[in-house]
Parts: C-alpha cells; structure tokens; sequence
C-alpha cells in the first residue's frame, strides 16, 4: 500500500471481511475523519469538535450510565450516641458479574469509616432497600443482593440499634472522618483512580461507620457502582 497524503488514507479492499482481524479501518479527507467498519461496510462520521478537530468521546464509567448498567443507594442514620454504634450498607455481589464500587461516607462528629469483605450477616436485622439506576428512564436492575434474606436487587441497611448482626471479615479501609478526624467526609472513594474497588464475586460486604465517642452523631453512607458482566 502507497504512503498516505496529509489528507487521504487510502483503504486496499477487504477481500474476505469475515476473516479480516483489523477491526476498524480509517479515511480522512479535508472535512471528516471516517470510521470503516471492515465486517458491515459501513461507514459513519466520527464526532469532531467542530473548533479544534478532536476525536469526542465518553469514558466506560460515563458510558454505563447511558447504557443503565450504573446504579446507587444512600442510607442515613441520625440515631447513633455512643461510642462503636453504626450504620451500614450491606449486600452480596453477584457471582459473576464484576461490580466497579466508589464510595463516600460522612459523620457529624468523631468516627471511622470502614469497609469489611466477607462478613456474615446473621439471623436477624437489616431493613432491605431498592437499588437505583443512575439512567432513571432506564428499566435495567441492578444484581446486588441484600446481605441476609438474599433479595435480588436490593442491599441491606443496618442502624445502631442492629448493626451488631455483621461479624467477621476482612478489613480493608478504615479512614477516620468526623469533627476530630481529617474532616466530615472519606477522602479517596469517590475517585475511579484512587477510589474504585472492584468487588470479590459472591462475597458479603459490609460499608460501615462507627462513633468513637458519647456524641449524637449522623451517619451518612453513599454507594455507586456500574456492573460488567
């Protein structure tokens, strides 16, 4: 094949489509670039910044969303007032579809985040609550399971009064926040660089916080994840 211009790429002919494993070819001219599909033929503009030429795009995260594979849940708990009470968030990844977490957690007053993996959920406590989609146009369900019934798209939340329900577990975050901590809120779990934690398969989690003093304090946890099978 000829060395392309500075404007055209010439595109030798597929002879055999099924058979050609270069996925995508390309031609650009004075006012497009254009993307060859070399199984369909089939050829569609790229979307350009009409300024500057650049290639438009979305990142996975972003794109899960459009597609409604993204989802969310928030649990509030305003009843804790001694030290090691706390609220949680608590369910059971699918087998095996790989969940993408971020998260963030804050506290009126002095306490610890954590997140533990494979914890066991007991025989009482937890009220199950509905998953989210970020898309809300979007019938998709989530297939997170609450921690102890097992209820397909649910998770369960756990206040003060039962959070003692969840034992054992591997710890995998603790991060103080609260009036004495490094501030309200966690600092890294709500960024995909730092923050993303993709999820065990078939395994209990548990996203807590726990007051480490006398104080009335409000426990707030949010949670969103996209799903990938």
């Amino acid at each position: 094949m000829a060395r392309p211009t500075g404007t055209t790429l010439l595109v030798p002919e597929v002879a055999n489509a099924e058979h050609d494993t270069d996925g995508f070819k390309y031609v650009k001219d004075e006012t497009a670039i254009l993307s060859i599909d070399a199984v369909t033929t089939a050829i569609e503009a790229l979307p350009l910044d009409a300024r500057t030429g650049a290639l438009l795009t979305i990142d996975t995260p972003h794109s899960k969303i459009h597609k409604g594979e993204s989802f969310f849940v928030a649990h509030v708990d305003t009843t804790p007032t001694n030290i090691g009470e706390q609220a949680m968030i608590a369910f059971k990844t699918p087998a095996s579809t790989r969940i993408h977490m971020l998260y963030k957690g804050s506290a009126s007053a002095a306490a610890h985040f954590h997140i533990f993996e494979g914890v066991s959920a007991g025989a009482a406590g937890g009220t199950e609550v509905a998953v989210f989609n970020h898309d809300r146009d979007n019938a998709t369900v989530s297939e997170m399971r609450g921690a102890r019934l097992l209820t397909a798209e649910k998770v369960t939340t756990y206040v003060a009064a039962d959070s003692t329900n969840i034992t054992g577990g591997t710890t995998l975050i603790t991060e103080q926040i609260g009036a004495t901590g490094q501030g309200k809120e966690t600092t890294i779990g709500d960024t995909r660089e730092f923050g993303e934690i993709i999820l065990a398969a078939d395994t209990v989690y548990a996203f807590a916080i726990e007051s480490l003093d006398a104080n009335d304090n409000i426990h707030q946890i949010f949670l969103t994840w996209y799903e990938e099978s």
